[in-house]
């Protein structure tokens, strides 16, 4: 029965992967907050305005009429950035080659700080932003 040990072997294995993941997680998740919240004196001196709300495991930001809140999933195994004008970005929490856990997106693996980064570009320069420019129409 090589098959069936190898098998239990294998769900042993993810059940591991799957605690640490979860275990990690509001770690994570409050990391790649910590480096969006950084980036919100910054922006605001550029005149955006940019307001912090809500409460652990789920966080507001508004800009004016816009908004997106950062939300640690119930499985916590992945967050996603919910923006009130544009698509969403779900970032996954899973086991690293090296046994960290780490967050992908897309099949990208990111550092909180480019998760981060990745979120504030799209809500302040997509979207209904007022920092997005518009595309001039017209004739050559």
């Amino acid at each position: 029965m090589d098959w069936l040990e190898k098998r239990f072997n294998e769900f042993k294995k993810s059940r591991e992967e799957r605690n640490a993941v979860v275990s990690a997680s509001e770690d994570i998740y409050a990391d790649v907050w910590g480096k969006i919240v950084a980036a919100v004196q910054p922006a605001n001196t550029h005149g955006a305005r940019l307001v912090l709300n809500g409460f652990p495991l789920h966080y507001v930001m508004r800009m004016g009429d816009r908004n997106f809140s950062l939300v640690l999933a119930d499985d916590k195994c992945s967050i996603e950035a919910r923006f009130s004008d544009a698509e969403p970005i779900i970032i996954s929490l899973r086991m690293c080659e090296d046994g960290t856990v780490c967050l992908r997106c897309v099949g990208a693996t990111l550092t909180p700080a480019s998760a981060a980064q990745l979120i504030m570009e799209r809500f302040l320069f997509e979207g209904g932003s007022p920092f997005v420019v518009p595309i001039a129409s017209g004739t050559d």
